[in-house]
Order: structure tokens, then C-alpha cells, then sequence
């Protein structure tokens, strides 16, 4: 079903999936099986993205022909403590251990950094932690960051003064926004990321999603808003919005609700 969904979402002119993660089951069992999704998908490993928490994560990501993957860690100890299991310090240690097995393979990484403006446990992110997150994994090797608003409270102007101040290591095109939609904010994270030169945003069909380490948060941005928000404002995206619309009636259906 999942290998069905991602491709008709690269028929419809999505530039990149992410088709799962290579996580224990036990943790998110809704990940399970993302090495056969890549098997269904052979042909299309330039445009599939998996993530990957630790360097038996990656190795699996690899056996499975993955070509791309996303490094994730945490702004906050509460976060990373119960989504990765480890301490901050030691996920950093982790991914510059994993930078050769990278650079060996060829493989194309990203970092992608939760909670990187409000932790629901912890609150409000100080944004030089960020920075400084943002400088150890540009030293580390990884070339592209995302910003993940797991809780999905940033308001436009925290969206705008985190991309600028992380845009001293990172250029905004260099940048990638993961916004999550509890609160009905992510649309105008998107514009406002937009206007200071991201170029790349994360979106989910319908908006699906969610995160089970941090309590109370909601999906992504629906991928169809996303598509005509970015529209308005110029910038084309070669996705049909009305061919995600019709995706999303099939998820619905397959889900049964």
C-alpha cells in the first residue's frame, strides 16, 4: 500500500518521497517493512529519501539500495532521549562516526533536526542552541539541514529569525522547513520561509502524521496546500495539486476512514 501511495505521488510530480525510516518496529511499527517499500520503488532511487536514527539504521538503509538518507537528531535532551534514546552529545558523536560510511557509499545525507523551535516537554528552543547544533553538523560533513518544527508552534516571524540565523552556516537554499500543522501555522511558516530563499519544504498527503515523542503534534502541512501556497507566490513546483487531491481520496480509502 505504502510503495502504491509514493508512486503515484512521483507520477504526480513530487521531486522527493520519503519512504520510511529504518527504525526498530517496535517504536513505529508503521515503518515496518520500508526495505521492501524501496524493492517495489527499484528505479526511482534518486528521488527516495529514508531516515535513518543510528548507524545500524544506516546500515539496513544501505543494504536495502537506499541512496539517500536523512540523519536525524534533536534539539532538546527530552526529545532526543525519547526518540533516539541518547543524549544530544552522543547522537552528534554518532553521525560524525557515520560521515566516512557516508562519504564511502557515496550517499547522499541530510541532518534533520527536531523540535528545532519548541519542545512540548521542554518549551521554547533557544535559537544559538540551534546555531550552534547547526556549526557541529556543518564540521561534521552534512551539506543540507532541515528544520523541523515537530510541535508545529513556530509562528512566521520564529520561522523567518531561526532560517536567518542558521543561514550564516547554512544558505537558505541549503535549507530545508519540516513544519508540522497542530496549530494551524505551518502555511504561514511556509511563506515566510519563502520569502527569506528556502526553496524546499516538507508536506504530507492530507496532512497524515504526526509524532508519537512529541505528545499533542499533528501532521505535516497538507501537500496539496502546500503545492498552491508556494504557487501564489510564484514559485512552480511541477506538482499537480489536483492529482495529490486524488491521492489523498485513495489514502482515505485504503485506510478506511
Amino acid at each position: 500500500m505504502r510503495a502504491r501511495w509514493i508512486h503515484r505521488l512521483l507520477a504526480a510530480g513530487v521531486p522527493e518521497v520519503e519512504a520510511g525510516s529504518f527504525v526498530h518496529p517496535e517504536r513505529v511499527p508503521q515503518m515496518a517493512g520500508t526495505d521492501r517499500v524501496l524493492a517495489e520503488l527499484a528505479g526511482y532511487e534518486d528521488r527516495l529519501w529514508v531516515l535513518v536514527p543510528n548507524a545500524r539504521g544506516l546500515d539496513a538503509a544501505l543494504a536495502a539500495g537506499a541512496r539517500n538518507v536523512l540523519c536525524v537528531l534533536s534539539a532538546t535532551e527530552t526529545h532526543s532521549r525519547d526518540n533516539l534514546g541518547r543524549t544530544m552529545g552522543r547522537v552528534l558523536s554518532d553521525l560524525e562516526a557515520m560521515g566516512p560510511v557516508l562519504a564511502d557509499r557515496s550517499v547522499r545525507a541530510r541532518a534533520s533536526l527536531s523540535v528545532a523551535w519548541v519542545d512540548p516537554q521542554e518549551g521554547e528552543v533557544p535559537p544559538d542552541r540551534v546555531a550552534d547544533i547547526a556549526r557541529r553538523l556543518r564540521e561534521i560533513g552534512f551539506t543540507e539541514l532541515n528544520l523541523c518544527d515537530t510541535y508545529g508552534a513556530a509562528s512566521p516571524r520564529d520561522v523567518a529569525g531561526l532560517v536567518a540565523r542558521v543561514a550564516e552556516t547554512y544558505s537558505p537554499d541549503r535549507i530545508g522547513l519540516h513544519l508540522h500543522d497542530t496549530f494551524g501555522l505551518a502555511g504561514a511558516g511556509v511563506l515566510a520561509g519563502a520569502l527569506a530563499g528556502v526553496r524546499r519544504f516538507d508536506g504530507s498527503v492530507g496532512g497524515l502524521g504526526g509524532c508519537p515523542f512529541a505528545p499533542g503534534a499533528k501532521g505535516n502541512l497538507d501537500l496539496s496546500a502546500l503545492v498552491r501556497i508556494l504557487a501564489s507566490l510564484g514559485l512552480e513546483t511541477g506538482v499537480d495539486p489536483e492529482a495529490l487531491d486524488r491521492i489523498w481520496d485513495a489514502c482515505r480509502r485504503d485506510l478506511g476512514r
